[in-house]
């Protein structure tokens, strides 16, 4: 099995597609993901020469620029405006480097309705999908500590990200997952381990998004988030 960061001392040396290549060939998550999954991470630690680099890699693989801009959207969620920005603009040094023009996909909202009535909407359903029975329970829980906050996570993080169309559901957990465990967050981590498994990933692929995180972060959180996955597989 590949060594993880902490079991080689921290970074190793070498570019990241060095270091990041003995996980790529591995069974168990499809080659696109996973590097949707390397990436979201990186932007979350604003590792900017390793960002370009994991670019430019799935575009060799042939990964579409839409789910890699999609990828880069729905990381702001989990690491800000500013980073997920900083991200964007190297994607397009990346995108002009290669020769490569492909205009970003705009969301498309009904004509002659409430926009935001719309994306709340929108959001409380796919909301309603992820946290199934829990749903109401969840969201009477954050609008205690604060209602606004509630609705922004509905009307912006559900309705206007994590609904877009330009990317699957399962992949946006898949991602969701990597990042909450890269930022040690078990209890939000947890939800989004149902949601994925809901949303039709197996076990093997979620073991294998948090595994390859060992390249970017310490062994502890993804030994914490295989056992919140396990928890989560046996709850369902």
């Amino acid at each position: 099995m590949p060594r993880t960061m902490a079991e080689n001392g921290g970074r190793s040396g070498g570019s990241f597609r060095e270091r990041a290549r003995v996980w790529h060939d591995r069974r168990g998550l499809l080659k696109g993901t996973r590097h949707l999954v390397f990436l979201s991470v990186l932007v979350l630690q604003k590792r900017t020469e390793d960002i370009r680099e994991c670019m430019h890699w799935a575009l060799e693989r042939r990964v579409p620029v839409g789910r890699i801009r999609e990828a880069v959207l729905q990381s702001h969620l989990f690491a800000g405006f500013p980073r997920a920005l900083h991200a964007l603009e190297i994607l397009d040094e990346v995108l002009l480097q290669r020769g490569v023009t492909e205009a970003p996909a705009k969301d498309r909202i009904p004509p002659r309705v409430s926009v935001r009535a719309w994306l709340r909407r929108r959001g409380r359903e796919l909301f309603r999908e992820v946290y199934r029975e829990d749903a109401e329970l969840v969201i009477d829980r954050i609008a205690a500590f604060h209602p606004d906050f509630m609705d922004w996570i509905l009307e912006d993080a559900y309705g206007k990200v994590l609904a877009r169309p330009f990317l699957d559901l399962k992949t946006r957990e898949i991602l969701a997952v990597a990042m909450l465990t890269a930022l040690d967050l078990p209890r939000q981590l947890t939800p989004h381990l149902r949601a994925a498994l809901r949303a039709g990933a197996r076990v093997r692929e979620l073991s294998e998004a948090i595994r390859q995180l060992g390249l970017l972060i310490p062994r502890d959180r993804v030994n914490r988030a295989l056992v919140r996955l396990e928890r989560a597989r046996t709850s369902l």
